[in-house]
């Protein structure tokens, strides 16, 4: 099983940040979770140098019964303390994911062996998380590898099965919110990242975001909107997944990307079957809609991979699924993300921009939201999207979060400045500059403020 690398998967770093995490730390930290005595050591024909992903150094340890571990530190920017608070905050938030399936006895993720969020007292002087590994290699997947299609159905097929899996863990009836209510708070709260400068290297501006806001009806447009929540990994990509030889799936990482997520997204495509980053065109075309088709246009391969990948989630439901474990949809009336075959990948692209802010950097580069819109034009997306239409929706993301007010901005000035964009038919720059007064950061507040994030 060779093939190139894929260049979207982690790749090994020759010279870890040694000034604080040395190999013999990461063997000692190892060695202290084997009180029977088992020896960790690493094999001669590799090296022990750390992967780089997520935001994380993660090194692969191997002990003297043949088993396997991952020791995972995350990387510290010392200097933004934010930054680091959300970096710890997500290693624990996936720490306790991992025990949460533990405990539902999910045979597809690894197990927690040991997690620590404090710097004094730690083996290696600095949080770290060490779980089991899944026997097996990560998976190579590309347009031409692997290349018999019995191999790429068995993989597909699996990972229907795993997928179904995970909905069957935790569903909950959601009575408090429909998915139209859930999009917007995930995009709002996406838009308090941005006036509050928290996107931590992604160059995303609030103006896409208010684009993509408005864009969200249209995902559920026709759709029976079931309030039924279940449990979704957001990552499902090559690199995550562990295979044998024979492509049987072994277990899958990354957990701390689970989420509970409204069913019609949960079971949609993973992103193994997602459309990335094309060569952009040197000049943009006049009219974006052909364009756009076109570059989100499903290859031949992939279209094949999802329509058995369909097939074998139509099977999943037809033989497991019943009225109370998967709430009330039916073989009659699908609802699902992925069962829009026929469709351009459109539909695919804006749940992943809501969900990922690497998807939302990619389409509000390229201006995709843009192209969704009548009489689309190139040019700048400010000044193609209709005015009225963004100070409206401006205005109503006011009104919606108005008990997350900044504690100084509350009172009638900042009330009169959200009017007067509106009414006075202001540029874009004013509306901004009301809402970073509303909701921005200060040096004396939390720039986290009352929002959680």
């Amino acid at each position: 099983m060779t093939a190139p690398y894929p260049g979207y998967a982690p790749y090994p770093l020759r010279e870890p940040f040694e000034y604080f995490v040395t190999d013999r730390m990461v063997l000692h930290a190892a060695a202290l979770c084997r009180p029977d005595g088992a020896v960790p050591f690493v094999p001669l024909d590799t090296e022990l140098a750390p992967f780089y992903e997520d935001e994380c150094f993660s090194w692969i340890v191997h002990y003297s019964d043949d088993s396997r571990v991952m020791v995972k530190v995350p990387i510290m920017n010392y200097a933004d303390d934010d930054k680091n608070y959300a970096i710890i905050e997500r290693m624990k938030c996936e720490s306790e994911n991992l025990l949460f399936l533990a405990r539902r006895n999910y045979p597809w993720s690894p197990r927690l062996i040991y997690f620590t969020d404090k710097f004094e007292g730690s083996a290696i002087n600095h949080p770290y998380m060490i779980h089991t590994l899944p026997p097996g290699d990560r998976l190579q997947w590309t347009n031409t590898f692997p290349t018999d299609k019995a191999s790429r159905e068995k993989v597909l097929g699996q990972l229907a099965q795993i997928i179904f899996d995970l909905v069957l863990v935790d569903q909950k009836l959601n009575l408090a919110t429909t998915p139209l209510e859930w999009l917007k708070e995930v995009i709002d709260k996406e838009i308090f990242r941005s006036l509050r400068g928290l996107n931590y290297g992604y160059q995303i501006n609030t103006f896409d975001c208010m684009v993509l806001r408005i864009l969200a009806p249209r995902l559920l447009e026709g759709k029976t909107t079931s309030r039924i929540f279940a449990l979704s990994h957001e990552n499902i990509a090559a690199h995550n997944i562990f295979i044998d030889d024979n492509f049987n799936i072994t277990g899958l990482l990354e957990w701390g990307d689970l989420k509970s997520i409204p069913l019609r997204f949960a079971l949609r495509f993973p992103k193994l079957l997602m459309i990335f980053q094309k060569q952009q065109c040197p000049i943009m075309p006049s009219f974006m809609r052909p364009w756009v088709k076109e570059y989100l246009e499903v290859p031949a391969i992939m279209q094949a991979d999802r329509t058995h990948f369909i097939s074998r989630l139509q099977y999943e439901f037809a033989t497991r699924a019943t009225p109370f474990s998967i709430g009330h949809l039916s073989p009659t009336g699908w609802e699902m993300m992925c069962w829009d075959l026929h469709l351009v990948d459109w539909s695919h692209m804006m749940v992943e921009a809501i969900f990922h802010r690497s998807t939302l950097l990619m389409m509000a580069r390229h201006q995709f939201f843009a192209a969704c819109l009548p009489g689309c034009r190139t040019g700048n997306i400010a000044t193609i999207m209709p005015d009225m239409m963004i100070r409206h929706e401006a205005w109503q993301f006011f009104c919606d979060n108005y008990r997350y007010l900044n504690p100084w901005a509350r009172g009638n000035a900042t009330i009169s400045m959200m009017r007067l964009a509106i009414e006075r038919e202001m540029q874009w720059n004013f509306t901004l500059m009301a809402l970073m007064e509303a909701f921005g950061s200060h040096p004396f507040w939390g720039v986290r403020g009352g929002y959680r994030l």
